[in-house]
């Protein structure tokens, strides 16, 4: 989703960033070292980031994606100057706030007033404006009721909302924040959107860590992927969770023997399948690969299918669904009667499936599924195991589908 209030100054600039973390190693554990060196817990140096080099522009929504433990919320405490960093720079221009883990800087035994203030002056904020936005705050995160309490008698979702209400109201020129959309009931998360939303159209720089594709892929100008401390993909976030789909499928899903459904999480499991979808590829009725495209221009989905034994038939399934996770078609063929009396063992099979494209101008998840001849018949067990993402071109409108429709009226006289 483009932002055209983008700016070409960056606000932040990363150079050569290097962090590494000091941890304890297995020796430590053994009873000689502990004799010899009974002072000296032996310990290594575990490297979380390694020549990390960005820049994020003004007013720039940007994303920060990438598998558990490739250094995502590290990056940002470094940005936030919770952590330093043991080699290169970081420049951030204007006034930081940081939403970084639950509760921060909250005392579980103050009320909410109390933590807004002590919270919003940290900020930046001065008293008189805490004690004017207060109302905001509370009405924000919906604590009326509870605002006399002491934080220990919040649970953790109230303890959010409260964090966050207070993000709302600081003056902020960049914000980062880290899974704040992955926290809270629904409404909340609504009301999350929406302000981020509104933050966005004025302006604010914003740095969101996330696991959430439909996330990035629905508010982010540009993303990056952190894979193995490095920097794997930066660009365009439909190319970058794309990659990141990639990596998921190449290094968690693909095992001998055993091939696993991939959504957004591990669904099924599948033992020893006949046949394995080994890609899926988008792009034109000619044959070129594209991941945009213009409205009501035909979409192809290519699946790349391995053979491990002799199949006779082969069901394909298709799905499409909005960038925050809203599934819009779900159909396909339960049983395709290959040619030539089926696959042999060892072979490869191309499946071509035209989609019609009645999508509105934004960005679109498909993902691909195997439907395997079962004891009840074909179409069991499914296998998921393959997604890409689209985009179709032209400013987003207030729908995501594309209907034709006629209008008609008929006048009584009088």
């Amino acid at each position: 989703m483009s932002n055209p209030g983008v700016g070409t100054d960056p606000v932040i600039v990363v150079g050569g960033i290097h962090k590494a973390f000091r941890v304890p190693t297995r020796d430590g554990a053994r009873i000689r070292e502990r004799i010899r060196h009974p002072w000296r817990r032996p310990e290594r140096d575990l490297q979380v980031l390694r020549g990390i080099d960005f820049s994020v522009e003004r007013g720039e929504f940007f994303g920060v994606v990438g598998q558990n433990g490739s250094g995502k919320s590290t990056l940002l405490k470094l940005l936030a100057g919770v952590y330093r960093a043991d080699a290169g720079r970081i420049q951030v221009a204007g006034r930081l706030a940081p939403f970084l883990e639950l509760g921060a800087g909250f005392n579980p035994a103050l009320t909410a007033y109390d933590n807004v203030v002590i919270n919003g002056l940290a900020m930046g904020l001065t008293l008189r404006q805490v004690r004017d936005r207060y109302e905001q705050v509370i009405d924000f995160a919906g604590l009326a009721e509870f605002q006399e309490l002491e934080l220990r008698n919040y649970s953790s979702g109230m303890k959010v909302r409260l964090a966050f209400a207070v993000l709302t109201q600081v003056d902020a020129d960049v914000m980062l924040l880290d899974e704040v959309l992955a926290v809270g009931d629904v409404e909340f998360q609504i009301k999350c959107e929406a302000e981020l939303q509104r933050l966005r159209n004025l302006g604010t720089t914003i740095v969101l860590v996330t696991h959430s594709i439909q996330t990035v892929n629905a508010y982010c100008d540009r993303a990056l992927l952190l894979h193995g401390g490095v920097i794997n993909t930066i660009g365009e976030p439909i190319e970058v969770t794309n990659r990141l789909l990639e990596l998921h499928l190449s290094e968690n899903y693909r095992h001998a023997g055993e091939h696993r459904e991939f959504a957004t999480r591990v669904v099924n499991t599948l033992n020893d399948p006949p046949a394995l979808l080994s890609g899926l590829w988008l792009g034109r009725p000619d044959g070129s690969r594209c991941a945009r495209f213009a409205p009501g221009e035909p979409i192809v989905a290519h699946l790349e299918v391995e053979v491990k034994r002799d199949i006779p038939s082969l069901g394909v399934e298709v799905r499409v669904d909005t960038s925050r996770g809203y599934v819009l078609f779900a159909g396909g063929d339960d049983e395709l009667q290959l040619p030539d009396g089926g696959a042999r063992a060892g072979g490869r099979l191309k499946i071509r499936t035209v989609l019609d494209n009645p999508f509105s101008p934004g960005k679109y998840v498909v993902f691909s599924r195997l439907l395997q001849p079962g004891p009840s018949g074909p179409g069991e067990p499914a296998t998921l195991v393959d997604a890409t993402a689209f985009e179709i071109s032209g400013e987003p409108g207030p729908g995501v589908l594309q209907i034709g429709h006629k209008v008609d009226f008929e006048i009584d006289e009088p």
